[in-house]
């Protein structure tokens, strides 16, 4: 496998160009609410690149790690063909153990976790318990600490085409999520991070600098997003990395 020194950062343009070049009869359209104002969530060009990739892959089988509203995985239901299944992981929340009154300082990387613990305990996946019953009936919620999880258990080692890191952002749970994430893939899959370059949760940022020594990974401009394909999916890696437009 090719080592790297770095994340190699690509323009969004890049991964849309590419989408469009292996469609060309087609209009590639995104299908997605108004992005939550709160924390914690995608931004619209996070969307439509993750709508391009989604377009690119056609994956089947998804698993996403951190529900918390739900929207990331009503984006993956809403966008990807029937029989296509999400899988989303959060923790338990009668487990979740924060004082709700307590201020918390969301510039601080533990604090900012925990105030996402308390929204999803108070709140849960909303935007998952709100959507239409087509879409919801493609989504399936598990509640385990991802720490905890085993892929063994739930019989997912190797049958995932996409998978979704945007759980606990420390270096521990990083390390750990994208682990289990590989022994999931397929052979020819994505693997997605969230909170890539993020200011707050820097062991993103300081695990993936790590990765990229052993697997080729790049991050898109103007996101919070890094991107690994894995197998023959390699090839199309390598044609957004030389991307020049």
């Amino acid at each position: 496998m090719k080592t790297n020194e770095t994340v190699i950062k690509v323009k969004p343009k890049a991964v849309f160009s590419t989408a469009e070049e292996m469609f060309p009869n087609e209009n590639i359209d995104v299908i997605s609410t108004l992005p939550p104002t709160g924390i914690g969530s995608l931004l619209t060009l996070e969307c439509a690149v993750i709508c391009a990739i989604l377009k690119i892959v056609n994956p089947k089988t998804i698993f996403e790690f951190g529900t918390f509203n739900g929207s990331s995985a009503l984006l993956f239901a809403r966008n990807t063909s029937e029989g296509a299944k999400v899988v989303t992981l959060d923790l338990p929340p009668e487990e979740i153990e924060i004082d709700l009154h307590k201020k918390l300082d969301i510039m601080d990387a533990y604090e900012n976790d925990d105030y996402l613990k308390r929204e999803f305990k108070n709140k849960g996946a909303y935007y998952i318990d709100r959507a239409p019953k087509v879409e919801k009936k493609k989504i399936v919620q598990l509640f385990q600490n991802s720490l905890a999880f085993d892929p063994n258990q739930h019989g997912l080692v190797e049958s995932q085409e996409l998978v979704f890191i945007d759980g606990g952002h420390d270096y521990e749970t990083i390390k750990n999520d994208t682990e289990k994430s590989m022994l999931m893939c397929r052979r020819d899959s994505v693997i997605l991070w969230h909170d890539y370059g993020s200011t707050i949760h820097v062991d993103v940022e300081k695990y993936l600098i790590e990765k990229a020594k052993t697997h080729q990974i790049f991050s898109v401009a103007h996101t919070m997003l890094a991107i690994s394909f894995q197998g023959d999916l390699i090839n199309i890696q390598n044609k957004i990395i030389s991307f020049n437009g």
